[in-house]
C-alpha cells in the first residue's frame, strides 16, 4: 500500500513540475520586459488563492521565484520589486494577502514603466577602425 502511495506522490510531483515549467516558458516568452511585468501583475491581482480553481502548481511558488519567470527580471530586479512592495521574497503566492498582491502588482507596473529602452549596439574597436578607414 505504501509503495503505491509513494509512486502516486512522485507522479503528482512530476505533474506539478511540468505544469510550472510550461507556465514559466509561457511567461518568459512574453517580450519586452514591460509586457511581462504587466502580465505578472494582472495575474497576481486577478488570482484568488482561496478559489478551488487556483492551480496547485502555483500554491507553493515563492514570490521571488514567480517574479524571476518574467523575461528580463533577475534576482536583483525581483528583490527590488519585492522591497518596494514590502513583501518578503520567500513568501508563497498562496500566503499573500490581497493588499500584498496589489502592492506587488503596483510595484510591477512601476518597474514596467521604468524599463529603459534598448541601447543601440555599439561597434567594436575593430569595426570603428574599418568604418573610419572606409570613410576616409
Amino acid at each position: 500500500m505504501k509503495r503505491e502511495q509513494h509512486w502516486d506522490a512522485l507522479e503528482r510531483a512530476n505533474e506539478v513540475r511540468f505544469a510550472q515549467a510550461e507556465l514559466r516558458r509561457e511567461i518568459a516568452a512574453i517580450k519586452p520586459m514591460s509586457a511581462g511585468c504587466y502580465y505578472l501583475a494582472d495575474s497576481l491581482e486577478l488570482s484568488d488563492p482561496n478559489a478551488d480553481c487556483y492551480a496547485d502548481y502555483l500554491k507553493n511558488v515563492t514570490c521571488l521565484r514567480y517574479l524571476k519567470w518574467g523575461h528580463g527580471i533577475g534576482v536583483r530586479r525581483a528583490n527590488a520589486i519585492l522591497r518596494q512592495a514590502v513583501v518578503g521574497p520567500h513568501r508563497t503566492l498562496s500566503s499573500l494577502t490581497p493588499r500584498e498582491r496589489r502592492s506587488i502588482a503596483n510595484a510591477l507596473h512601476d518597474a514596467a514603466e521604468l524599463t529603459p529602452p534598448k541601447k543601440k549596439e555599439s561597434l567594436t574597436w575593430a569595426e570603428e577602425v574599418v568604418k573610419e578607414v572606409s570613410n576616409a
